[in-house]
């Protein structure tokens, strides 16, 4: 066999939700590279086994499964999740196949749909929105606010945040630093920002017997998902909004 995925079981044989990552698995035998330089593929799901080839620019005649897949992506019934994946999964089978400007069209589609799920849900990127919030957080956490507010929380020196842009090697930091015995890595952990949701988003509603407590939860929490070790790494980059939290817990 060429090349295999796994598909999660239902009525087609293409799974309803997310598939396997990455989607695609080649052998790395001269047969192979032959037969890929021809851009024949071979589909292997559950129930059902395709060959094909991506038609060239411009044609239509898609094989069966494209077709299924596409009907699925376009259905309004389906979930959204699984409407975006399949538009994924389609703009990475196109890319595989060097349809380029068909794998674009597929992912611009799962990008818009998924951006307007996000407004709808209220998380549409506001960009002066997020260089105000930014700029109250500077502001409200300087140097007086922590000589006034203290460290109230838990002296702990076992947690250590990774903090800043998503794709800037924070994982590649944690891997680097949790293969030393005597740390681990928790991977992005949610736990502060759901604290700052209890607490607030601002000191004005925080008490020192509060943030204590919050403390101890969160090193709780910690040890629960990572076990114990002198050092545990929670690398989830969105702390980086909740520095002023960490600090004084």
């Amino acid at each position: 066999m060429l090349l295999t995925s796994r598909c999660a079981s239902s009525p087609d044989g293409f799974g309803g939700g997310r598939t396997s990552a990455p989607f695609w698995r080649s052998s790395a035998t001269s047969q192979a590279r032959k037969r890929l330089s021809k851009r024949r593929w071979r589909w292997i799901c559950p129930r059902q086994i395709y060959a094909f080839s991506w038609p060239p620019s411009g044609r239509r005649q898609l094989p069966k499964p494209i077709r299924s897949l596409e009907a699925k992506a376009a259905n309004t019934a389906t979930e959204p999740a699984a409407r975006i994946e399949t538009l994924f999964t389609l703009g990475r089978l196109a890319d595989r196949t060097g349809a380029y400007a068909q794998a674009f069209e597929y992912v611009a589609q799962a990008n818009a749909l998924r951006r307007a799920i996000q407004a709808a849900a209220g998380f549409a990127y506001d960009r002066e929105k997020l260089t105000n919030d930014i700029d109250r957080l500077i502001q409200t956490f300087d140097t007086a606010f922590f000589k006034r507010f203290g460290a109230p929380g838990d002296p702990s020196e076992t947690p250590v945040f990774i903090v800043g842009m998503p794709r800037a090697g924070s994982s590649l930091f944690e891997q680097i630093a949790a293969s030393h015995s005597r740390v681990r890595g928790a991977g992005e952990c949610a736990f502060i920002g759901a604290l700052a949701q209890v607490l607030g988003q601002t000191p004005k509603s925080w008490a020192p017997h509060n943030i204590k407590d919050a403390a101890a939860r969160y090193l709780n929490q910690l040890y629960s998902k990572a076990g114990l070790a002198d050092r545990i790494i929670d690398k989830m980059p969105d702390n980086v909004f909740h520095l002023g939290l960490i600090a004084p817990a």
